[in-house]
């Protein structure tokens, strides 16, 4: 689902963010960088001076489906309004603009509640668990926009994951303990769906595949790279395993798939499916992965939401700490955009 930021605007009568355009400027900032990731903005109407204005603003916020509020301080707040904002559990930042002017009257004095909002909210909030960010500086600073950039996109990845399923075909490689995961607690913590696959029905797929579909698998895979070393037949069966993982994922409107590659397959029908995965993330751009490695499919969806493209799970086989470098490598997995040719 797609990010919704929650803007609340605050500041004490006694100062001037409206003189100034602050909160007309900061708003159109952000809308142009929620645009840039599928994301909208919402507004809550009141600007809260108080507890029970700041509840009712956040509510607001949160009945059209805001997944990150944004408290954007105009002027100087009172510290109530970060309390409750910060006690309402939302993914949260606190935005502070530069005094328009050093000279003469103070005009907004915005800083001091930026400071004080981060030292209120350590006292309501586990911040090890849901960290509030700070935002200092102007609309149109980049350094400022570039921070608020990589918030928008880690936060437009989180939303992705909510609601996603993975199908897990055949389950866990053996032996792989490290990459075991708590069904509850994938949806608990992240809102992910794990659900197994039997790969059973991989392999049914796989021979019920039609023929003049698999040779025009075969033939757009040629028409991307060169095909060397590898027999037809088990070329037929890499097209064969493509196109049964793509039906199960399309079928079953799973998000990703996490295949136990192995040994199952070796054994019937006789292959190894990582060039089919190498060629759903290059053409389907599907998130995948080997050994049944479900938070490794987790991790290609993010970087899916956030880049647009999946990426690459590798082995790091060989590290070469006198070079600085590392040798990475794997039997499959990994698109060929990647390459360089």
């Amino acid at each position: 689902m797609p990010l919704k930021v929650g803007i609340i605007r605050a500041s004490l009568p006694s100062y001037f963010p409206e003189r100034h355009g602050v909160f007309e400027a900061c708003i159109g900032a952000v809308e142009e960088l929620v645009t840039a990731v599928g994301g909208e903005v919402c507004v809550a109407p009141n600007v809260p001076m108080d507890g029970a204005g700041a509840r009712s603003a956040l509510e607001h916020c949160r009945d059209q489906g805001a997944g990150f509020a944004l408290l954007i301080h105009g002027g100087f707040t009172m510290g109530d309004v970060a309390r409750e904002v910060a006690m309402g559990g939302m993914p949260m930042g606190v935005w502070a603009t530069p005094e328009p002017t050093h000279e003469n009257d103070i005009q907004l004095n915005n800083f001091v509640s930026l400071n004080m909002s981060l030292s209120i909210a350590r006292g309501v909030r586990d911040l090890s668990r849901n960290p509030v960010q700070w935002y200092f500086g102007a609309p149109e600073d980049l350094a400022l926009r570039d921070r608020l950039s990589r918030s928008l996109r880690a936060l437009s990845a989180r939303e992705s994951l909510r609601g996603a399923r993975i199908g897990v075909v055949g389950g866990l490689a053996p032996t792989f303990y490290n990459m075991e995961v708590s069904g509850d607690a994938l949806a608990r913590n992240l809102g992910v769906e794990a659900v197994h696959v039997d790969i059973h029905g991989m392999v049914e797929a796989m021979a019920a595949a039609d023929g003049g579909e698999v040779e025009s698998e075969i033939a757009a895979m040629g028409a991307r790279g060169e095909i060397r070393g590898v027999s037809d037949e088990q070329m037929a069966l890499t097209a064969r395993a493509a196109l049964a993982l793509r039906k199960i994922a399309g079928r079953d409107g799973y998000d990703g798939l996490a295949v136990s590659d192995w040994p199952a397959l070796q054994e019937s029908p006789g292959m190894h499916p990582g060039a089919a995965f190498s060629w759903l993330e290059e053409k389907d751009n599907m998130a995948i992965a080997s050994e049944g490695d479900v938070l490794g499919t987790v991790t290609q969806v993010a970087v899916r939401s956030i880049t647009g493209r999946v990426g690459s799970l590798l082995d790091m086989t060989s590290p070469q700490f006198s070079d600085d470098r590392i040798l990475m490598w794997h039997g499959g997995g990994g698109p060929l955009y990647m390459a360089r040719d």
